[in-house]
């Protein structure tokens, strides 16, 4: 446990970078409990733990914070508002720069800064620069209200999950008194994410209690706004998200006649947002509810690409039939590329299901021989061989090899036979890739050099162990190191008397040819801030050549590999005397 709890407490579940940003109001909240907490009385109550005894003691204080920084906002608000009509009503020049220098004190200016106040004012320093920073500081206390009601959810939910029995629960949810404090806000007037921080404090919380029980620990208001913003479209986008989601612990029911009624009937503008998170929830209450499985049919005709981009990630509980007719329906059919890739990667986490291993096959065969975008084709060349190793990796050999020998003859295909060059070398990539897990001595030094690539650091090389290469001949070293630089540095194998070492990324030197190259060929187009004489320095008697580094500088430099958009991968430029 840390040796402070509360520090602990206040950044529980904070994410480190926004930790780094809100680091100053965390202080002054902790060292705000500690001043709070000289002031309590003795608590009486439930036997509580130490630890619990800090987070009970931090909910309270955070509410009172939360009441204590409202009143705050209210008094600016109210002496902003006095203060314009003063201005206003000023008679002279000289009155109004008085009333606006008042209001400057009032509003914590220091002594320095009043007096460059006075200094400014007879040249630009008036009414808009005071109005301006009245809304930044308020602006500012909206910011650390909704900080602070994050806070409050997470320590109050960690709080109640410390409670495993239902009726005890209950009772610490309502001495906590959560409610009271974020009920006001729901109807907050100024900054949205005011009203959506408090409401998504009060769901952290509610649905860390037992399932059981939410329903009759929250009070009817309560539930009532719950259940009109899971439906109401005029509502915060994220407070409907957030609704939806609460009634997936609340009430079964309800929340699918929620999702039945949002999906249904699609709103326009951010409901999509919405109809996503409702189209999560379904995947997960779908194992429950199959009644779902109907809707996952009406919902391939939404008229947003991003919500039926969702669907494959839904039907995993689905039964076989349905989950067919989906597919088909989305990577067939559909209109949009993007949803006919989203459904090819969503594959793989349906795969193992048996019962739905030939669908899956049948499915990626023809979509790979009837699709003409590229950027699909290449979805399904990764997802081809990314089933192809978990199958391996499961030890499901026979459905592996299955799924090789249909999906080969496609792959050859357009190996030789597409239009566009890059889905040839993709499908040539793919092709290299399957044939190292079909090929089990490439299987196995594929396996052993990865471990050996993984801790070499670039431009870097280790020696390998003589047994690693006696049983490897020529051509499944070099086809092995080219399949492990599809998604690596140049990888290099160099020989000597002690052994083989492997080289990862290239090594850099001086090269007489460059030289040469420069000196006859001068330009002012050349790359600044780098040595023109330095090139790569090849030693080893196996180089399989990355397909991810290149040059993708404007200006072609001899002897690097440069990237060719058309092609989909890289090639040495050379001078025509050094080809």
């Amino acid at each position: 446990m840390n040796q402070n709890p509360a520090r602990h407490l206040l950044e529980l579940g904070f994410h480190r970078i926004w930790l780094r940003v809100d680091r100053p109001l965390v202080d002054r909240l902790e060292s705000g409990f500690k001043v709070w907490l000289d002031q309590q009385p003795h608590m009486e109550g439930i036997s509580i733990t130490e630890e619990n005894l800090h987070a009970r003691l931090l909910v309270e204080y955070l509410g009172f914070w939360v009441q204590e920084k409202l009143e705050q906002m209210d008094s600016q608000r109210a002496g902003f508002t006095k203060f314009s009509q003063r201005h206003a009503h000023a008679a002279t020049q000289r009155e109004k720069q008085a009333h606006i220098l008042g209001y400057a004190e009032r509003l914590g200016a220091t002594p320095r800064q009043l007096a460059a106040d006075r200094k400014a004012i007879e040249r630009w320093f008036g009414y808009d620069a005071m109005a301006e920073r009245y809304e930044r500081r308020y602006r500012e206390a909206e910011r650390e209200l909704v900080v602070v009601l994050g806070r409050l959810g997470v320590i109050a939910g960690h709080y109640l999950e410390t409670f495993a029995a239902p009726e005890q629960s209950i009772v610490s949810w309502r001495q906590l008194q959560l409610e009271k404090i974020v009920r006001p806000l729901l109807a907050y007037e100024g900054d949205s994410w005011v009203r959506i921080a408090a409401f998504e404090s009060l769901a952290a919380s509610l649905v860390s209690l037992p399932h059981e029980v939410q329903e009759r620990a929250a009070t009817d208001t309560t539930l009532r706004f719950i259940y009109r913003s899971a439906l109401e479209r005029r509502q915060e986008i994220w407070i409907q998200c957030a609704a939806l989601g609460l009634l997936q612990t609340l009430s079964t029911e309800s929340l699918i006649s929620a999702l039945q009624h949002r999906l249904e009937s699609p709103g326009k503008g951010d409901d999509l947002f919405v109809r996503r998170r409702a189209m999560r929830l379904l995947g997960e209450q779908l194992a429950d509810s199959p009644e779902l499985g109907s809707l996952l049919l009406r919902v391939k005709n939404d008229p947003n690409p991003a919500v039926r981009q969702l669907i494959v990630t839904s039907i995993n509980h689905a039964d076989s039939l349905t989950v067919e007719r989906l597919l088909q329906a989305l990577i067939q059919h559909d209109q949009e590329p993007t949803v006919r890739a989203a459904t090819l990667l969503g594959l793989r986490g349906l795969v193992d299901r048996e019962d739905l291993y030939e669908i899956i096959l049948d499915q990626l065969r023809t979509s790979l021989a009837s699709e003409q975008h590229r950027f699909v084709l290449r979805v399904g060349l990764k997802i081809l061989v990314d089933i192809h190793q978990d199958l391996f990796e499961s030890e499901q050999r026979h459905l592996a090899c299955r799924w090789h020998t249909v999906l080969l003859p496609v792959l050859a295909y357009l190996h030789r036979q597409a239009g566009n060059l890059a889905i040839r070398r993709w499908a040539a990539e793919a092709k290299e890739r399957m044939w190292v897990l079909q090929t089990p001595s490439a299987r196995s030094l594929s396996a052993a050099l990865s471990e050996q690539i993984a801790a070499i650091p670039p431009r870097q090389a280790a020696r390998l162990k003589r047994t690693l290469l006696k049983q490897a001949d020529r051509d499944l070293l070099g086809r092995t190191l080219s399949c492990l630089a599809q998604k690596e540095f140049d990888l290099e194998l160099e020989s000597d008397i002690f052994g083989n070492r492997l080289r990862r990324g290239n090594r850099l030197g001086f090269r007489t040819w460059r030289l040469w190259h420069e000196w006859w060929r001068p330009s002012t187009d050349k790359r600044q801030g780098f040595p023109h004489t330095t090139g790569r320095i090849y030693r080893g008697a196996v180089h399989a050549p990355s397909a991810v580094m290149a040059e993708l500088a404007e200006t072609r430099v001899p002897g690097e590999p440069l990237h060719i958009a058309e092609e989909g991968g890289v090639v040495p430029t050379c001078p025509w005397w050094m080809r």
